[in-house]
Parts: C-alpha cells; structure tokens; sequence
C-alpha cells in the first residue's frame, strides 16, 4: 500500500471533471489505457516528494509518518480473510440474500435469532485517513493501487460514511493503539473511506446494510468498537428473529449509542482484545495487552510487564494435573551433532512431559482469557517436574529467537520474526519454600517469584513485531524441593498448526480437566 496525495479543500472543485475523466480513461482502448495508466503511475511518482513534505508541514509535528503508514496498513491487513479469521466468526450474524425476481434487491437478514447489544457483522473500509481540522488537510492511502488510480481525486463526503474518530471520543483512550497515531492533539483525526462497489467479505458487511429513516422499523445502528479505532460494527438495538430484515437506523437517539457501546465492550471483552493486539502490531517496542478485568490479576512488574494471578487454578485441579501428567515425565534431552545422538540435558534438568490440549480444555479456557488470545495461537502445555533432592534447575534463557550475544540485552535486538513465542504462562502445582530455593528469577529486573499452589505467572519474550526482549531473561533456580508446574508458550501466529500437532500427542488419561 503506497501513499496516493493529500486531498485538501483545494481539491473538492475538480472532483467532478476528475471522475468523467476516469470514466473515459477506463472505458478507451486498450493502448490508451496503458498510457493512461504509465502516465498516473508517473505523476503518482511525482507526488511522492510533494507529499511528504505536506505530511511534515500539516502532520509532522504531531504524528509519526511511520506510524501512520505501519498503523493503516495493519488496520487493511485486518480485513484479509486469509490473514485474519476472527471477525467471520464473533461477526457473523447476518448474510446477503440474493433478490428472487427482477423488482426485487437483495437485501440482509438475520442468521440467528439476535439480542439487543450484539454485533450482527462489521463496517468495512477501503481507504483510511488523518485529517488535520485546523488546516484542513487531509492524508489518505488505499488498499488497493486500483482504488487509488480510480478514486484518489474524487473522494467526497458520502463516501466517508464511518465515524469520524478522534482523541476526545475514543473509549478508553490510553489503551486505544489510534492514540499512538494521532498524539495528542484533539484536532488530528482518523477517519475511514467505503468506496462502492466493492466486494463484500464475510464478516464485514456493514457497508452494503439499507438504512431506515423510520426509526420504528430499524433495528439496528453503527457504532465505532471500543479501544479499536477506526473500527465499527453495525449493533442490533432491538431482539431480532432469525431471517429478518436488518435495517439500519439512520438518526439513533444520542443516549442509545453511549448504552449500545457499555454492552458491546461487555459482551465481546476477548474479541475486542484480540483485535486491539492485532493492531498494536503495527508498532516497534509494544507488547501484548492481557485481560485486566480477569479475577485476581495484577502486575508484579512494568517495563517488561509481568503479571501474576493467585487462584488461577484450584487446588483440585493442580492435584488432577499431577496426578495425570507425573507417570508420562521424561528427562530433558538435547542432541549433539558431532556425535549424533541425544544426550540429558545440561541447562535443563527436570523431568518434562507435553500434555494434550484436548484433556485440560478447562484450563485452557482460563489462560485465553486472562491472556487475550485464541486458542490456535497456545502452543504446548509442557508439564514440567522439578525431583526432590536434586537441586534439578533450567539456566538462564529467554523464550524468543534470534538473538545475538551482543545485542542480548537490547529492548531493539533482532528482526521481526513471522513464528515468533510472545509470552509464556507458568501455573504452579505446589507450594515452594523460598529459602530452599525454587523460585522464578529474572537476572535482567532482578525479580524472584516463590511458587505458589495455583497461582499463574505470565510474561511477554517477545514485541508484537517479533523482536525478542533480553530484559525478560529467566531461570528457574536449583530446587532441593520437589517443584511442579505447566508452562504454556503462546505464539504470534496461528500457520504453525498446533491443533495438528497436539492431535498427534500421546493421551495421557480419561479424566478431562
């Protein structure tokens, strides 16, 4: 996606001869159409130097033109079907059907039965925008170069049909990843373009919904998602019966949309999230956000952020976990390629055994909720068993790659990595005595954290980009008492397929946790 122009209030005057003219060039020969186009692309390549130095006169000052390119590009990314499944899944309350006889239109209907306050599908966009209200200029890049070729001078207002976000009207503003792009300035708007025309995705089919000036007759309204701007979802605002129309409101009373948006941030608290880590990918240096509003959390450490949760798993579940994984617990092993053969691990010496996520489905649904992610993106549950009297120990490591010794302890170090372990989730099964060793310990923060029976210790290896982070280096000290937990790795991506491979682990037992 490559910045297309700045379209100020000079321009809307030539939006007319402008689209007759991309009319006549798309409907010419061949030949000229190849003109055309080598001629749009060559003055598109003009403007370049020009726009940058609108960008710094208007927008400089205020915002990051590196941020702005990473954080659009990651709010198209989005859309991607292929790239990002979720929305069809939580946003899929609602399909096309087809016109039956010519005085007919299509129209969408209900796929379930739906209550008032969920999302019945979301708003689609094809270009995105800063607008600096003071000045009046505005900065826009497209999804497509097609799109840019075809529309970039003619861009009006009916074809910014989405909200218009801001600073002062993003919820929750501090964890809104927008607030990284706009600054601090209440007059540097985002704002989003549907152009017609367009394909519909599944998911997304805000923008092809009839709207209503009958307010009785609607049913439903648009709303921007909370802490995910520039992003909406068309929300029902009554009960509506499977197969019926949806109909959007046009004019919603001001107070609906103030109590739709407190139902909408309840109800879809973990998709929500998920997107908005999504998002905050799109900056160096960011971490994933976990649930906040999960029981008993809180953060032991800032900067690399640590968080703790006592009770995450009842003494009645540690006492099965052990029970059911203790017989399967190998000793740690590495493999020596000068002899070609495995040997016991050195730097990692307790007992370990991977249990199958398919016999603790409980367990894992506390740690997608407490830890923000889908259940596709957690890795393996390695249980792992520190022996009595053995002073067994695991030395000091960071759970990321692509590290080098002389850039270990640079928050920077490294490039992004496409497969990538973001963070790691401890769940201790016993209780540890301090002063016999045992701990958690990061040598970087000088942080120790003393086991205790069901809590959960959870910190992040790696950026949202990739970039492994020395600071969160760790080792689990010598224990002279038996010590046992499940550590679960949580990954940037879900091509890895951990579904197949947990499909191929050994089970354990019946007892399903």
């Amino acid at each position: 996606m490559k910045i297309l122009r700045f379209l100020g209030i000079r321009s809307v005057i030539g939006i007319a001869f402008s689209f007759s003219h991309a009319v006549l060039a798309f409907t010419t020969p061949r030949n000229n159409v190849r003109i055309c186009s080598t001629c749009i692309n060559a003055a598109t390549d003009q403007l370049q130097t020009a726009n940058d130095a609108l960008f710094d006169t208007y927008f400089g000052e205020y915002v990051s033109k590196e941020d702005v390119r990473s954080f659009f590009s990651t709010c198209c990314d989005v859309q991607n079907s292929k790239g990002y499944q979720q929305p069809a899944e939580w946003a899929d309350a609602c399909k096309i059907v087809e016109a039956q006889q010519e005085n007919e239109s299509s129209k969408i209907v209900a796929t379930r039965d739906i209550n008032e306050g969920d999302i019945l599908t979301l708003c689609p966009f094809h270009a995105l925008g800063i607008r600096n209200a003071v000045e009046r200029e505005e900065y826009i890049e497209f999804i497509s170069e097609a799109d840019k070729e075809l529309y970039g001078d003619k861009i009006n207002a009916t074809m910014k049909v989405q909200v218009t976000v801001s600073r002062k009207n993003i919820t929750n503003a501090p964890l809104d990843p927008a607030c990284t792009v706009i600054g601090n300035k209440n007059f540097i708007r985002l704002f989003t373009i549907l152009l017609p025309g367009k394909e519909v995705i599944p998911g997304w089919l805000g923008g092809i919904i009839q709207t209503t000036t009958v307010t009785v007759d609607a049913n439903c309204i648009t709303l921007p998602l909370p802490t995910v701007s520039p992003f909406c979802a068309v929300v029902a605002t009554k009960h509506i019966k499977k197969g019926e129309e949806i109909l959007k409101d046009s004019q919603p009373p001001w107070n609906l949309e103030e109590e739709l948006v407190h139902i909408v941030k309840r109800k879809q608290r973990l998709n929500i999230a998920s997107l908005r880590n999504r998002l905050r990918k799109s900056f160096v240096g960011l971490f994933h956000q976990v649930n906040l509003d999960y029981p008993g959390i809180r953060q032991i450490h800032k900067d690399p952020d640590i968080y703790e949760v006592d009770n995450f798993l009842t003494d009645e579940e540690c006492d099965r976990i052990i029970t059911k994984a203790t017989p399967y617990a190998e000793k740690s092993m590495q493999y020596i390629e000068e002899e070609q053969k495995y040997v016991e691990h050195v730097s990692r010496t307790y007992k370990h055994a991977v249990i199958p996520k398919r016999e603790i489905p409980s367990i894992n649904a506390k740690i997608t909720s407490m830890a923000c992610c889908s259940i596709s993106e957690v890795g393996s549950n390695i249980f792992l068993h520190y022996e009595e009297g053995k002073q067994q120990k695991v030395d000091v490591h960071v759970d990321a790659g692509k590290m080098s010794e002389s850039e270990l302890f640079n928050i920077d170090y490294g490039e992004p990595d496409k497969y990538q372990m973001w963070g790691v989730l401890f769940c201790y099964l016993n209780d540890v005595d301090a002063t016999t060793g045992g701990s958690t310990y990061f040598p970087e923060i000088d942080l120790r954290i003393t086991p205790k029976k069901g809590s959960a210790l959870i910190h992040f290896s790696a950026d949202l980009q990739g970039r492994a982070d020395g600071r969160t280096f760790h080792t689990g000290t010598p224990s002279m008492h038996e010590k046992m937990l499940i550590a679960t790795t949580l990954w940037n991506t879900t091509d890895i397929g951990f579904d197949y491979v947990d499909s191929k682990v050994d089970p354990m037992s019946t007892d399903i946790i």
